[in-house]
């Protein structure tokens, strides 16, 4: 074969390759409707915390979930758990 011939298709094989690389990506991104929903901040844990430890500000940090999938009874502000022991273990 020619050298020339097999230059030509590995070029197209590149480009065609990005081109659908490119469309899935735009494809995933739609799909993922990023920013479209509002978001609500949750405070989790920022490390593994022992049974009966006093929560301190830098044990925590702070999420932002889309409100659909907000947890009932999720703490969202810091004074809600700084200063509180830790009751149940990691599970």
């Amino acid at each position: 074969m020619n050298r020339t011939r097999l230059l030509m298709i590995g070029i197209l094989a590149v480009v065609l390759g990005l081109c659908v690389s490119v469309l899935v990506y735009r494809n995933l991104q739609s799909r993922a409707g990023a920013g479209n929903e509002q978001q609500a901040a949750v405070m989790v844990a920022a490390n593994d915390l022992q049974v009966g430890a006093k929560i301190e500000q830098r044990d925590i940090r702070v999420i932002h979930v889309p409100v659909s999938d907000f947890p009932a009874g999720a703490p969202q502000r810091y004074a809600d758990v700084v200063g509180h022991g830790v009751i149940l273990p990691n599970s």
